[in-house]
């Protein structure tokens, strides 16, 4: 029994360093990191995004990273746009977890994409425009890779958020999200989008392999002027108009051109869809 011990001694020192280091060294590094990361300024077209999050708590032992409160807000010409998300969730990779240390030069990759977030979970979710005002409930993320590149440039505070730039860099495997309501408060006949569950896979820059929609109403002045129980478009390739609405936040209009810019949904509606937007002022 004793030897058996004396050969087991080291191994469980060892084993008791790393939790030690993880938990007194790792963790509070991490934090500090992923906190400057957050504090630092972006620029998009030439605005300032400001972003903080009222605490950020990371897991050495499960890798996952609790973000509670955050905050973004911006201040382009046409006015404020803030987004809040009360709260997110995910699993660093590896890679990813050191990159966040001082090994960042010998562990990120010269080029090519690497995952940097696994099982993402966003809840309750609120963007405000000058034009409109959405909320989700719920965004699952399985995994999302990007550019070592610009992991580089976030984690020392020069990422850019240039649309353009950024979704080209960046590849989501799948993304689901849950109660998705877009409020477009015009001066004489107020539009609501409601769409209960959305899908989409493979989203790469502007390229889309699936995108699918259930449960879509389209309110005019409190009127449904469509349903559709589901929308699916399959090989998308999402037009410049898209990347418009991201720059300023418009869900709405993301939404609408999304709806359109597949070749694959039935010609009745499209034609539903294409009747419903004309009829709008």
């Amino acid at each position: 029994m004793k030897r058996t011990f004396l050969l087991l001694a080291p191994l469980l020192a060892a084993a008791l360093a790393l939790a030690l280091a993880a938990q007194f060294w790792l963790r509070p590094h991490v934090e500090e990191q992923l906190r400057r990361s957050l504090a630092a300024p972006a620029v998009a077209d030439g605005v300032v995004t400001q972003a903080r999050a009222r605490e950020v708590v990371f897991s050495p032992f499960s890798r996952r990273v609790l973000a509670r409160g955050l905050e973004m807000q911006a201040l382009p010409p046409q006015g404020p746009v803030t987004c809040h998300i009360a709260e997110i969730s995910l699993r660093l990779p590896w890679r990813a977890l050191l990159a966040c240390t001082p090994l960042r030069g010998a562990i990120l990759p010269q080029g090519g994409m690497l995952p940097v977030a696994e099982n993402v979970v966003l809840r309750n979710l609120r963007i405000r425009t000058p034009w409109s005002t959405t909320g989700v409930q719920r965004v699952e993320l399985s995994e999302i890779r990007a550019q070592s590149s610009l992991v580089a440039a976030v984690l020392e505070g020069q990422g850019s958020l240039e649309p353009c730039s950024l979704l080209s860099q960046i590849r989501v495997a799948e993304a689901r999200a849950s109660f998705l309501n877009v409020d477009i408060p015009t001066v004489s006949r107020p539009e609501q989008i409601r769409i209960k569950k959305v899908f989409a896979r493979n989203w790469h820059g502007r390229s889309l392999e699936e995108l699918t929609l259930a449960n879509l109403e389209f309110r005019v002045a409190d009127l449904e002027v469509l349903r559709l129980d589901a929308l699916s478009q399959h090989g998308m390739l999402l037009p410049g108009e898209v990347l418009d609405a991201l720059k300023a936040g418009d869900v709405g209009a993301l939404v609408r051109v999304s709806a359109q810019a597949g070749d694959t949904t039935p010609d009745r509606e499209m034609e539903r869809i294409n009747a419903a937007l004309k009829a709008q002022p």
